[in-house]
């Protein structure tokens, strides 16, 4: 659990040359520590030598293994490890276009600077729509050039983590390694890694709007709310319950969807508004409601792709979105505008139903206000598996074609 907090510390500090130095030397200390204990305690079981030698061996066959146990000698008895870290800068303007710009970057620039070290690399003709600076850090040690740390880390993690369930499992009785809390937790989560743990590109990568100089962090929030919460919003919704049980009993992904757009649409004629949110399905679990901010045209590249970081993370297996959008015919004169920029748009209500299995079905109910500012709701219209420039992340991520993909 040293090991576990010190890893997590090291992937916060990621950005931070000299906190990132510090806490992954200590990460790694801690690791070497869990056999170092292990033999300890387990001189005094029965069996223990001969369970251990076949571990070691295995151990021993392990190029990371290995190199966790020399790069502890070599920050105890020498200093710190010869790591190095690369940043690759791009430009980012588009869903599915290739950057606009990639830079390899000085490899211990600052994070203000990066903005600045890309303004002066930046074709001054360059018209940026989205405008967004992607800087992707990448840490290694000489010893294992082809490998960055902290994936490093979590494979020794989970394989110490196998030795010690084996350890529990072969040489204590039953009645004894259930009063361990470790082990406990172990079995209820199936050997599971904590989710965290999955060092994922966009832990490594931050985010800058060229057009403001501004760091971006996508404003995602997990929905949670007191019983009384519940109560209150009933009062304000009448149709809540019933819609609560339907969306409970709905055994397919258009079901969901059709039964949040009816709940949308009762939402946007009583508040005037709908707040953009998203649920992520899971196989063997309920529904996790997550707001959104989507204030401008980064704020929704960016969302996008946390929201795919986070699904690949937890396992989600479906995404409904729910939000208001606005719709305009396409111009072949002008095929880059947005829907925004069109004099004549019109406002839409949408719901857009995605699942890992490639199933998309998407809702839209056009809108107006009258006189009195009240919604007045106009043409609906359900599509189905026409692509979504929003959704390009989760095609990434689940590998999902739609033919109609723009070339």
């Amino acid at each position: 659990m040293d090991a576990f907090s010190l890893w997590v510390q090291t992937k916060a500090h990621y950005f931070h040359p000299e906190r990132f130095r510090l806490n992954l030397n200590n990460c790694i200390q801690a690791l070497r520590n869990v056999t170092f204990v292990l033999q300890k305690a387990g001189s005094l079981l029965p069996g223990f030598a001969e369970w251990y030698d076949c571990w070691q061996e295995r151990m021993r066959a392990d190029p990371l293994l290995k190199w966790l146990v020399e790069a502890r000698n070599v920050i105890v008895k020498q200093g710190d490890l010869k790591t190095h870290s690369t940043v690759r800068l791009a430009v980012v303007d588009s869903w599915f276009d290739p950057p606009t710009l990639e830079l390899e970057g000085p490899p211990f620039i600052l994070s203000e600077n990066f903005a600045r070290f890309v303004a002066k690399h930046t074709p001054t003709d360059s018209a940026l729509d989205v405008g967004l600076l992607r800087a992707e850090r990448r840490w290694v040690d000489s010893r294992l050039p082809d490998h960055e740390l902290l994936n490093v880390l979590v494979h020794c993690f989970a394989f110490l983590s196998g030795l010690l369930f084996d350890a529990h499992e072969q040489l204590i009785r039953p009645a004894d390694a259930n009063l361990c809390d470790w082990y406990g937790r172990q079995v209820k989560f199936q050997r599971k890694l904590p989710p965290c743990m999955l060092a994922q590109e966009w832990d490594r990568t931050i985010w800058v709007d060229l057009k403001t100089g501004e760091f971006l962090t996508p404003r995602v929030v997990v929905a949670e709310r007191a019983r009384e919460d519940v109560e209150t919003l009933a009062r304000h919704y009448p149709s809540l319950p019933a819609f609560a049980e339907k969306l409970r009993t709905a055994k397919t992904l258009e079901e969901e969807a059709d039964v949040l757009f009816e709940q949308a649409k009762n939402i946007l004629l009583a508040d005037g508004y709908h707040l953009p949110m998203a649920f992520l399905g899971y196989a063997d679990g309920p529904k996790q409601l997550v707001m959104m901010r989507l204030d401008d045209r980064p704020a929704k590249h960016l969302i996008s792709r946390r929201l795919a970081a986070d699904i690949e993370k937890t396992g989600a297996c479906s995404v409904i979105f729910i939000c208001e959008m606005w719709t305009a015919k396409w111009d072949e004169t002008q095929p880059y505008r947005h829907a925004g920029d069109v004099p004549d748009r019109e406002e839409v209500l949408s719901v857009i139903a995605l699942s890992k299995a490639g199933h998309q079905v998407v809702h839209d109910v056009e809108f107006t206000r009258d006189v009195d500012a009240r919604i007045v709701l106009r043409k609906e219209c359900t599509t189905k598996g026409e692509f979504i420039n929003f959704l390009q992340p989760l095609y990434d991520l689940w590998n999902i074609h739609f033919p109609s993909k723009p070339e």
